[in-house]
């Protein structure tokens, strides 16, 4: 037996790189929920103009008198140019404090005064919509949970910390969705967690393209050219920061800052970079030969596909179909399965980095296809995923030419069952099996007990 090395411990910029981003996904997930509002309408941004699309009875906005069809021109005298002014002015809401709403209707300018009040946002909604909070904010949760394992296993890994960014960032993404009174409730924490926390939002999407430049394998021969072609990416990203910074450290003015052509170019630098990263990993799979790596690689397109097929799903039905059957069922406990899906990406893309080698899916179904599998083994395996172990077992029992699978299989100390399909144990079942399962390639020499 191989003896057992101690792991050495992760050094101290393991801890300084999680640690903001530990605190980061605790706050959102807590203003999610401790947030008190909600104002109580949707709206459409049309032509640079915030539109009132619709407004719930017995809710801040319909109390203050506001109609669907109004044009909110301002708040608190701050006026709304972009279509997220709306977003970082509710993080300065405060619960009974009078809010100053300038209102167009009918070509008239009319004065609105709101008051949120001091109950919990999450309160005032439907138990599909608390539902997808639950889900979103508890696949933000997963996605840094996943980063942390990723870090701490292969700190000294430049490769696998970016991934561990990667995860941090998707985390931030799909965790603390409700922004009432988030801006506050920021200012009244310590000054060092505010610095902490703050730290976490320069990990941006150009993360994304710097590590997909490097796994699995580094696509540009010159090492100056991928930091190069990620530098717009990240100065675009900072330059975004600043309206970051004034929407928690300075009320008074949120709105307005840059100009909206400049917004409007910063975002689309940002969001460019998703899918070029995406293209350079494509363009770096031609070059693998190890098809081990190119598995990994299929795993995370695979996974992409799955999860952007259900946001880009759920995003159309909410926003252009909402009325429909496909729109209300999305936000059934049922329609639900579709936002579990956005977690798919995250947990596969954790594992292809963990992971050196994958179950080959391909391999096995050639194979399967090709060879007559034993009955015994057919059996043991179906019923093992169906209905466990020890069910499998029992079928197995009742073949007359299983037994020596299954004396293979539990021939294996426990510990080591589980990778039956995934490591070398996988060598140590094809020699047992008659006709072999796997080829011979991967009859490879057993391990030393």
């Amino acid at each position: 037996m191989k003896e057992l090395t101690p792991r050495p411990k992760p050094p101290w910029r393991a801890y300084f790189i999680a640690i903001p981003f530990i605190l980061d996904i605790v706050f959102l997930v807590y203003s999610s929920f401790m947030g008190h509002g909600p104002a109580g309408a949707s709206f459409d941004f049309r032509h640079g103009r915030q539109v009132v699309r619709g407004v719930r009875s017995g809710l801040p906005m319909e109390k203050a008198g506001a109609h669907p069809g109004d044009i909110i021109v301002a708040v608190n005298g701050q006026p709304l140019i972009d279509s997220q002014d709306w977003n970082a002015l509710t993080a300065q809401f405060e619960p009974e404090t009078p809010i100053s709403l300038t209102v167009e209707r009918a070509g008239e300018q009319l004065q609105l005064k709101m008051t949120i009040p001091r109950t919990y946002v999450w309160r005032h909604y439907s138990l599909s919509r608390l539902l997808l909070l639950v889900i979103a904010d508890g696949i933000g949760v997963i996605c840094v949970a996943l980063g942390l394992l990723v870090l701490f296993s292969r700190p000294r890994d430049f490769v696998a910390v970016l991934g561990a960014l990667v995860l941090f960032w998707m985390g931030d993404l799909f965790a603390g969705a409700p922004q009432y009174e988030r801006a506050v409730l920021f200012r009244q924490l310590p000054w060092i967690l505010q610095g902490l926390i703050f730290s976490a939002s320069a990990v941006g999407p150009y993360i994304f393209f710097l590590f997909f430049g490097l796994f699995p394998r580094p696509i540009f021969q010159r090492s100056w050219v991928l930091p190069l072609l990620t530098l717009p990416g990240a100065v675009a990203w900072s330059i975004g920061l600043v309206g970051h910074y004034r929407n928690l450290y300075i009320p008074e003015h949120v709105t307005g800052i840059l100009p909206y052509q400049l917004l409007g170019i910063i975002r689309v630098i940002v969001l460019a970079y998703l899918p070029a990263a995406f293209i350079v990993l494509a363009v770096g799979y031609r070059k693998l030969e190890d098809p081990n790596e190119r598995r990994r690689v299929r795993l995370i397109f695979c996974a992409a596909a799955v999860s952007l097929a259900a946001i880009a799903g759920f995003f159309l039905l909410v926003f252009f179909a909402p009325g429909s059957v496909l729109g209300l069922w999305i936000f059934s406990p049922p329609g639900m399965f579709v936002v579990l899906l956005w977690g798919v990406f995250p947990v596969a893309f954790a594992y292809a980095l963990l992971r050196h080698r994958l179950f080959n899916v391909r391999l096995i179904v050639r194979q399967g296809t090709a060879v007559r599998i034993r009955p015994g083994c057919a059996a043991f395996v179906g019923t093992c995923v169906v209905g466990g172990v020890d069910r499998g077992y029992r079928v197995a029992q009742q073949t007359d030419r299983g037994g020596n699978f299954l004396r293979a299989w539990l021939a294996l100390p426990r510990d080591r069952r589980a990778g039956l399909f995934i490591s070398e144990e996988s060598a140590a079942m094809a020699r047992h099996a008659r006709p072999p399962f796997f080829p011979r390639a991967l009859q490879r020499p057993a391990i030393a007990a």
